[in-house]
């Protein structure tokens, strides 16, 4: 198997302090993703020699873009500082590779054409939480 990512983030956030002990933040992100990878799979022929039932499949997703806001904020008391993080994601696209043509006699590869029936860019999002606790020695 093989897999890699380019990817850029970009990020605006406003951060207020809240009195000497708080802050509070709020900002917004977009991803724009470019993946690349691919699983190959044989068998040996005899022992370890020769393959056979060779097989390669890649990603089907070329290009992926997301968005998303963030709320946050942070609490220090005394030693210990607590912070609290939420980020939602409102817009998904995926770019999805076309696939290859596929053969009428040949009744596996039409049903790994389609991958469950799923719509393309059909992602619904998703939400981050991150809850935080530290203390400063």
């Amino acid at each position: 198997m093989t897999a890699e990512a380019q990817w850029h983030r970009l990020h605006a956030g406003l951060d207020r302090p809240l009195g000497a002990a708080g802050r509070a933040q709020l900002g917004v992100a977009w991803y724009d993703v470019e993946p690349d990878a691919s699983a190959e799979s044989w068998r040996p022929v005899f022992l370890a020699f020769g393959k056979t039932d060779d097989r390669v499949d890649a990603l089907g997703v070329r290009r992926a873009q997301l968005a998303s806001v963030s709320l946050g904020g942070a609490l220090r008391l005394g030693g210990m500082e607590g912070g609290l993080a939420l980020e939602q994601f409102v817009f998904a696209r995926a770019f999805r590779t076309p696939p290859a043509p596929v053969e009428s006699g040949n009744s596996q590869a039409a049903a790994d054409a389609a991958p469950g029936g799923a719509k393309p860019g059909g992602w619904p999002g998703g939400t981050r939480i991150e809850l935080t606790l530290s203390r400063r020695f």
